[in-house]
């Protein structure tokens, strides 16, 4: 192939040819061997090189190509890093985004978007580090599918970005994690509230109690503020499931000592 090449008064655009082509197949030990440092192809060939390498999700292509070619525009940057967010390969992005390279307002629009289709955590994270911030709306849209996809690690680094999330939001996600019996994701919303309801924590606290989480019921007993008579109707869920050491912790709290030694008697 070399020698073809090397005859033709045309050779950038056979050798522009032939690299688009090895991208296409991932061929990188000869698209090595195809462009040596020194050796030049087309603008517009490395452009579509590279795509096909980004398409086909191989950043060690990418990289290569990179290096060998002129500067990339932002437009083509900016494809770049859509298809890799399409991919949610986040190696790919931080490679491509390095040095604060810039993207369009489009791409990142669309990345996001791609970050939000893969729910990983990765992804959030590398377009952050870029400047390419989640507005709160997605954050909080991102935030309630990790509560329903049990996804602590997720929970954990949407709650991170600080965003403002209303009092009443917040508590109707408490009430999903508790839904999915998720404690972790429970503790994690309530240390990220400024106000609880009652009628969310009476809730919580029956669906811990009706599963017989003791570590659950006595975080909820002993960290908020929750009303007494709410731990009665938890006393008489635990006697039902026949519970005796959440019956035993219920106790401790309970409104009064007559139900106190009413379920003693029991």
């Amino acid at each position: 192939m070399e020698l073809i090449i090397a005859s033709s008064n045309r050779e950038k655009e056979y050798r522009g040819y032939a690299a688009y082509t090895l991208a296409e197949h991932e061929r990188l030990d000869m698209m090595q061997s195809l462009l040596p440092q020194g050796k030049k192809i087309l603008e517009k060939d490395f452009d579509i090189a590279l795509i096909s390498a980004a398409d086909r999700n191989n950043l060690e292509m990418v990289k290569f190509l990179n290096d060998r070619s002129p500067k990339l525009s932002i437009q083509t940057r900016s494809t770049l890093v859509e298809i890799a967010a399409r991919h949610g390969n986040h190696q790919m992005i931080d490679f491509l985004l390095e040095g604060g390279k810039q993207i369009t307002d489009y791409s990142k629009e669309n990345a996001i978007g791609y970050a939000i289709c893969h729910k990983k955590v990765e992804l959030f994270k590398i377009l952050s580090v870029h400047g390419i911030e989640i507005p709160n709306q997605q954050i909080l849209r991102l935030l309630r599918n990790a509560v329903l996809a049990n996804d602590e690690d997720c929970v954990r680094y949407l709650l991170d970005c600080k965003m403002q999330i209303p009092s009443d939001e917040i508590n109707n996600l408490v009430i999903e994690a508790a839904d999915n019996y998720n404690f972790p994701i429970v503790q994690l919303l309530l240390a990220n509230i400024e106000k609880i309801s009652q009628a969310t924590l009476e809730l919580v606290m029956k669906k811990f109690v009706y599963v017989n989480n003791i570590e659950a019921v006595r975080f909820i007993l002993g960290s908020l503020e929750i009303n007494k008579e709410h731990i009665d109707h938890g006393l008489f869920i635990a006697y039902e499931n026949d519970s005796l050491e959440m019956i035993q912790l219920l106790l401790k709290y309970c409104s009064s000592e007559a139900v106190a030694e009413y379920y003693r008697s029991l």
